[in-house]
């Protein structure tokens, strides 16, 4: 029996010490991935968190107006252009640090820090906290809104 019980204990020690991954996050990006130019085809409504009152009610509009930004791509498409050594658009510049991808001065509302969610050689996924632009959905009440998260879609161009 003691026997058994201590084959049975050797397994289960040496499953529980290779079954775990690194705990490494390399969640980095190459920097040369997203060279090219992308066309936006997609927006959704990601993680939105507003404290105090009328939570339900501020959330609503908040991904009503993602949404209608969705709609909006029907007739018109962002486009993201990046080059070798740092450029975005014509007049903006780009950094990649880990996931995060930081534009400056490209216009057109591009501006901002990305969470990198995918790439691959014909999608871009990326997040943007957008809380700031969605502020006046809680005017006059008390509810502050945290975290406005945008998911866009963009498909390499060729």
């Amino acid at each position: 029996m003691r026997k058994y019980l201590f084959i049975l204990l050797t397994i289960v020690i040496s499953v529980s010490m290779f079954s775990c991954g690194g705990d490494d996050d390399d969640s980095s990006v190459n920097g040369t991935d997203i060279i090219g130019t992308w066309r936006t085809s997609k927006y959704e409504p990601g993680n939105i968190v507003v404290k105090n009152d009328q939570n339900d009610a501020i959330k609503n509009k908040i991904v009503a107006a993602i949404i209608k930004t969705n709609d909006y791509l029907d007739g018109y498409e962002d486009i993201f252009s990046f080059t070798e050594g740092g450029k975005c658009n014509t007049n903006g510049t780009y950094t990649i640090n880990g996931s995060k991808l930081t534009i400056t001065n490209a216009g057109e509302g591009s501006d901002g820090e990305y969470t990198i969610i995918k790439v691959t050689d014909s999608e871009l996924i990326l997040d943007l906290d957008n809380a700031k632009a969605y502020a006046y959905h809680a005017e006059n009440t008390n509810a502050v809104i945290e975290k406005a998260i945008i998911r866009i879609t963009c498909k390499r161009q060729k």
